[in-house]
């Protein structure tokens, strides 16, 4: 039966070749339109008709440049741009990962002056005061911790803060970096006898007071350094900066404190256009 849509089928054979040349028989399912016994229709193709052993239309695209007898010079062409593209690629790759700006804290350009052996000839070369509270007593309290307590008071605490306050502060302050009782007392005692200090009578005095500011200078080489002061204040067209340090960080050396402090004053300096200088106060 002729099949609808299809081409006619001329074969009774629905087989291409039978082996040992075997004719097709009657029960043989002949090419063209078989309907069932369920209602449903099956065709049958005449192998005769497909076009057997044809060249696939999918695959690989362009394999014309992978046999034996392709076009060389093509081949050489899109291998030089396959190149170039390559090394363009790689170009920018390397741009992008070239930083356009490095920042280092100032802590580290400190570190980096004292491992070059530049810090003790800039702190040479530097005007800054030293100011020394008594010195501590052999109980008192030392490490990272205690240290980083001590700023965080000074930080915090008001300059016109009295001893309650004080020890309020640091209460707080210890809780959040689970400092001890003993330091948490030894780092409100050592900010009481800071606020009473004649130095910073004369911040409370001052008309124009900067605590904990930020502040950037751009090296020679490029590099951009932040830092963040600790105390500034305007006396008599003087900039007066102020930089604590506990003796844990001055065992580290002071020379590179100086040096950090001196570039500290030199950048609010060109900030402000006015004069400053720095004071070094070992707490």
């Amino acid at each position: 039966v002729a099949a609808a849509g299809c081409p006619p089928f001329k074969s009774q054979d629905s087989v291409l070749n039978r082996p040992d040349c075997e004719p097709a028989r009657p029960v043989t399912v002949a090419p063209g339109l078989h309907k069932g016994a369920w209602a449903h229709e099956v065709v049958w193709w005449d192998p005769q008709l497909l076009h057997l052993h044809a060249e696939p239309s999918f695959g690989l695209r362009r394999d014309d440049l992978i046999v034996k007898d392709g076009d060389a010079a093509a081949v050489a062409m899109r291998l030089a741009e396959y190149t170039q593209w390559s090394d363009d690629k790689a170009r920018v790759i390397d741009a992008a990962a070239a930083p356009g700006l490095r920042v280092q804290t100032a802590t580290a350009w400190a570190a980096q002056a004292a491992r070059e052996g530049i810090d003790q000839a800039i702190a040479d070369g530097a005007d800054i005061e030293i100011i020394e509270l008594a010195p501590a007593g052999a109980n008192r309290p030392r490490g990272h911790r205690f240290g980083t307590l001590v700023h965080a008071v000074l930080a915090t605490a008001p300059l016109d803060a009295d001893p309650e306050v004080v020890r309020n502060t640091a209460d707080v302050q210890g809780r959040m970096i689970a400092a001890p009782a003993d330091e948490v007392v030894a780092a409100a005692a050592v900010v009481s006898c800071v606020l009473r200090h004649e130095l910073m009578t004369r911040a409370r005095a001052a008309q124009r007071v900067r605590r904990e500011t930020p502040v950037t200078w751009l090296q020679q080489d490029g590099t951009l350094v932040e830092g963040v002061l600790d105390l500034a204040f305007d006396e008599d067209g003087t900039t007066i900066v102020v930089d604590f340090k506990t003796d844990h960080e001055l065992a580290a050396g002071e020379a590179r404190y100086r040096a950090q402090l001196h570039q500290y004053v030199h950048a609010l300096s060109r900030a402000t256009g006015q004069s400053a200088r720095g004071i070094l106060f070992k707490v």
